[in-house]
């Protein structure tokens, strides 16, 4: 699979070697437009908006972050050459912080802002990005699971909506990690089978509070990209974080 945009490989080799600081004699093709319609907002630096509303926006200490041993392993996997089942295999085993992987895949973004590499390259990372937030937010759900008195935990409460109806017995509700976002229970819920998921707000002890709207699921999340549920009826009141 063709990865990165660029010209034949003498010109790539000159433009190379021009990046080091030398000259060369062969004219270096010029970075291909934006792919797949993606913009970078200009008013905010440090967000990339996509064609279909979805946003990556820059983790704080993005040059520290870089550097984590967890986010060069996403890196490598985002590079590979070996088929996409493989790779997702490899993803569910990695041991890595949402810091290492929010870093790994916004340096993804921004090269696709840039036209640096293909659409269909970014589309194979970006599942890789979403396997590798499914099995964080699992990783997270087991340590509430295994550790004493995590029922006592307030927190975000995530339930998978069948059918439309919260009142549901076929319904599930699950405890989830402070770092989980609208997209991560939306895609738990997908991955379940449900069409909505409901958010909410736990004080312990499963004292929940919900919020009164449920939130559309598809297979990058939320159904509505790039949209914030933050002070909308679809999240808790008040809020434990929900953005």
């Amino acid at each position: 699979m063709q990865r990165r945009l660029r010209g034949g490989k003498a010109c790539a080799l000159i433009a190379v070697i021009v990046a080091a600081g030398f000259l060369g004699g062969c004219a270096v093709q010029k970075a291909a437009k934006p792919a797949g319609g993606m913009i970078i907002e200009e008013d905010v630096g440090r967000v990339i908006k996509l064609a279909d509303g979805s946003t990556c926006t820059e983790p704080a200490n993005l040059g520290e972050a870089r550097q984590l041993p967890g986010a060069q392993q996403v890196k490598a996997l985002f590079d590979s050459d070996a088929d996409l089942k493989e790779v997702m295999e490899q993803a569910n085993k990695l041991k890595a912080t949402d810091t290492a992987v929010e870093a790994a895949f916004f340096d993804v973004c921004r090269a696709y802002s840039k036209g640096e590499i293909t659409k269909e390259a970014f589309g194979k990372d970006r599942s890789i990005y979403l396997e590798l937030r499914q099995a964080l937010h699992m990783q997270g759900i087991k340590a509430w699971v295994n550790k004493k008195d995590g029922i006592k935990d307030a927190g975000k409460v995530c339930m998978a909506v069948v059918a439309g109806d919260t009142a549901n017995s076929k319904n599930t509700t699950r405890w989830v990690p402070e770092a989980t976002t609208v997209d991560d229970c939306a895609l738990f819920g997908h991955k379940a089978g449900a069409g909505d998921v409901l958010l909410g707000c736990t004080e312990g002890q499963w004292i929940n509070h919900w919020a009164k709207k449920i939130v559309g699921t598809g297979p990058l999340g939320a159904k509505s990209r790039g949209q914030m549920v933050r002070d909308t009826s679809a999240v808790p009141d008040p809020n434990c974080g929900w953005l």
